[in-house]
């Protein structure tokens, strides 16, 4: 459960406003980055444990599934990893 995002796939639409807050309920800090094509939007700090952060953004205008994932150590590799699919 510390290395998995609840939801995995997020949906938007194409070029709307999106917020995402991120409450860490494991063990270790964590964080969110989204791979965009032009920006890459994350949380400012890590979010430790027990406590939550925000991350807000614009949607690509271009539809598409897009990845996020914990850029933290090796998050990612262990799991912790989804999709924004923006339609």
């Amino acid at each position: 459960m510390d290395y998995a995002f609840h939801p995995s796939v997020i949906r938007v639409g194409a070029g709307r406003p999106v917020q995402v807050q991120l409450r860490n309920g494991g063990t270790h800090p964590h964080n969110i980055v989204f791979d965009l094509p032009t920006v890459d939007p994350k949380i400012a700090r890590s979010v430790a444990p027990g406590h939550s952060g925000m991350v807000t953004f614009r949607a690509p205008n271009r539809k598409g599934t897009y990845r996020f994932y914990c850029p933290i150590g090796d998050h990612a590799k262990r799991g912790m990893v989804g999709q924004l699919i923006v339609r």
